[in-house]
């Protein structure tokens, strides 16, 4: 399934969806970086050092975010609207370092798909029902593994130490 670069998107996001899209934006993400050491010569040292807090903060996500464990905790929602903020920014870095006279950029740019299954959707009521539904599985996890806490655990402990 293709990451999307707009708002909006599928409702459920199975974690390997996530994991590959990221993948997808971590490649995009090095092949510029590449384009940038190879003309910072051309830049200026506030673009270089800008690109870099950019790959820093992408470094940083996509670290935190590799686990399915991680995506349960925020919803796959909210880690596959962050990778699509990243795409789009992205995008935009590379343009900004296209438009730099002298560098030609050799390496192609981000795949940008869009799913045609995607309603239009404004940006606030796509987040708000998007936080919703993250939220409501989030609690469904939580009341689960509570109920087997209180229902099975006491099952497998030695008599009297439950």
């Amino acid at each position: 399934m293709p990451y999307l670069t707009t708002v909006g998107g599928p409702i459920f996001t199975t974690p390997e969806t996530v994991i590959e899209a990221m993948r997808r934006v971590d490649t995009d993400i090095d092949n510029l970086n590449g384009e940038v050491l190879a003309n910072l010569q051309r830049m200026t040292a506030q673009a270089v050092t800008a690109w870099g807090a950019f790959r820093l903060e992408w470094q940083a996500f996509y670290t935190e975010n590799q686990s399915e464990w991680s995506m349960l905790v925020k919803g796959t929602g909210t880690v596959m609207r962050e990778t699509q903020d990243f795409s789009a920014r992205l995008i935009q870095w590379r343009a900004a370092i296209k438009a730099v006279p002298g560098i030609s950029l050799v390496t192609p740019g981000p795949l940008v798909l869009k799913d045609p299954s995607t309603p239009p959707s404004t940006p606030s009521a796509a987040a708000g029902w998007m936080r919703l539904v993250d939220s409501v599985a989030v609690l469904s996890g939580v009341l689960l593994l509570g109920y087997v806490a209180v229902v099975y655990v006491p099952k497998f402990l030695p008599a009297g130490k439950s």
